[in-house]
């Protein structure tokens, strides 16, 4: 039988002020510190309001982590937040002691309460403040802009997302008071399915106008979206002055009406992108908009650092742009997936490998449908990516030979650590897609005399199917798997 152990001095203590709110409001400045952080804590927690009005006055840093406090989703303890918010919203001026500029409800850094009182100076002064308020003509007082409420807005993938209490709280409580502040989120996420996409107009609106739209640095957009809800959400990110990674996929041209009208669409999409001058990262996947527009999305002057493109059809000028353009001229991840390049003749993509050589490290040419042929036109460009840590080529079309080949070409980086090949054509029977395991078997003797030949200093793999899948999964998928001859080695991250 277990016994617990005795309050503390000091949890008594707390326990005593805790019911003697009057008391605590009149000497809250007379807390030691070592008090101070750990008596915030225990009044959140009993949702005592009045003695956090009185404890927020005096907050002796510029930020006030709350999201660390709050239980996930949580509306009881959203309500707490809100209200203190507001009784800061509503002051014009406030006591000079008070440096609070920042109240962040986002969910991070959850030991910050716990590690004391240098530990909570140091993480609240890595925030992003406000300027500091003007003097204002009052003893002990400053005038002040309203603090800055720093959240985490991710709309997931599910049916009952417009029920989601917690976010809905928020986003009217903050559309009533968006003439005093907006919310800051550094990181939006917006999982829109399809089962409710006639909605999703409406939730664009409800949470885009709350936003300061140039504090966002990441949008994430995926899943399903149709005209209206593209039509919206595009004429907010323009104004996303400062967008340094963009992701958006499933804009295809069935959901739209006409050639015409795609075109035209895609030209006002092209004029809002090209607005994104900071853009670090751009992902796009499954959208018509870029065919023949890529010249006028890429204009800044802003180097990529990432380019991902995936089942997005492009014409040969947007290849020409894409080789040349400033944008383009220190990438480290290049992933083309399922954009299918059998029609193009590929020295235009070995002109731009030869150009970022010195400065890619991640290079993924997946489902692009490369023969032979093609696959010759960027070996030499590929030879010379010095930094190249990942490369993927998996799923296309390539023979026994052109493997071996590319295969010694890619022994010769020195950084590489992992590289993932398609099963060679001899491997299938009555076409693509259907292995044929006495063939794959074949090929496997001849693939592994290659590798001891070559000794590559990293992992390798080749397979039929998704790499992700065990291949004894089915009979129709095929992996070979061989490491470093020095051992073998973790997988690398596909950024």
């Amino acid at each position: 039988m277990s016994i617990e152990a005795p309050p503390t001095l000091q949890e008594l203590t707390m326990q005593i002020l805790l019911r003697n709110q009057a008391l605590v409001v009149s000497s809250v400045d007379s807390l030691p510190q070592a008090l101070f952080l750990q008596f915030f804590k225990e009044a959140f927690a009993y949702k005592s309001t009045e003695i956090l009005k009185a404890m927020v006055q005096a907050w002796p840093f510029p930020c006030l982590p709350l999201g660390a406090l709050m239980k996930t989703r949580d509306l009881k303890d959203l309500e707490v937040a809100l209200d203190l918010i507001n009784m800061l919203w509503r002051q014009k001026v406030h006591p000079r002691r008070c440096k609070l500029q920042v109240v962040d409800l986002r969910n991070e850094q959850q030991d910050v309460w716990s590690l004391g009182y240098m530990a909570m100076a140091h993480a609240c002064s890595a925030k992003d403040m406000t300027e500091q308020g003007a003097a204002y003509p009052g003893a002990g007082m400053v005038a002040k802009k309203p603090v800055k409420v720093f959240v985490d807005i991710c709309i997931q993938e599910k049916d009952d997302v417009l029920k989601d209490k917690f976010l809905a709280r928020l986003l009217r409580w903050a559309k009533k008071r968006k003439h005093l502040g907006k919310l800051y989120c550094e990181n939006l996420q917006m999982n829109m399915p399809h089962v409710w996409e006639n909605k999703g107009t409406y939730l664009i609106l409800n949470v885009l106008q709350v936003m300061q739209l140039n504090y966002i640095q990441e949008l994430h957009v995926v899943h399903y979206w149709n005209r209206d809800t593209t039509n919206t959400l595009v004429r907010y990110v323009g104004r996303m002055q400062n967008l340094r990674v963009f992701s958006f996929s499933c804009v295809s041209a069935k959901d739209y009406t006409s050639p015409s009208l795609n075109e035209w669409y895609s030209s006002m999409y092209s004029a809002q992108l090209r607005k994104l001058t900071k853009l670090r990262e751009l992902r796009l996947y499954d959208v018509f908009f870029l065919y023949g527009k890529l010249h006028k999305i890429l204009r800044s002057q802003t180097p990529l650092e990432s380019l991902s493109l995936g089942s997005t059809p492009l014409k040969l000028s947007d290849w020409m742009h894409l080789s040349q353009c400033p944008s383009t001229s220190q990438l480290k991840y290049l992933h083309l997936q399922d954009c299918r390049l059998e029609d193009l003749s590929l020295e235009l993509l070995g002109a731009l490998l030869k150009r970022v050589a010195g400065t890619l490290e991640s290079l993924l040419l997946e489902e692009c449908v490369i023969t032979d042929s093609q696959l010759d036109a960027i070996l030499p460009a590929l030879s010379c990516c010095s930094q190249l840590t990942l490369f993927s080529f998996f799923g296309n079309h390539i023979s026994m030979a052109a493997l071996e080949n590319l295969l010694r070409h890619t022994a010769r980086l020195s950084q590489l650590r992992l590289a993932r090949y398609p099963a060679p054509l001899e491997s299938y029977r009555c076409g693509w897609g259907h292995l044929d395991n006495e063939s794959f078997a074949q090929v496997q003797v001849k693939l592994r005399q290659v590798l001891r030949d070559i000794r590559p200093p990293h992992e390798v793999q080749i397979g039929s199917s998704s790499l992700e899948a065990p291949p004894q999964d089915s009979g129709q998928r095929g992996c070979l798997s061989m490491s470093s001859p020095t051992g073998p080695m973790s997988p690398y991250p596909l950024k």
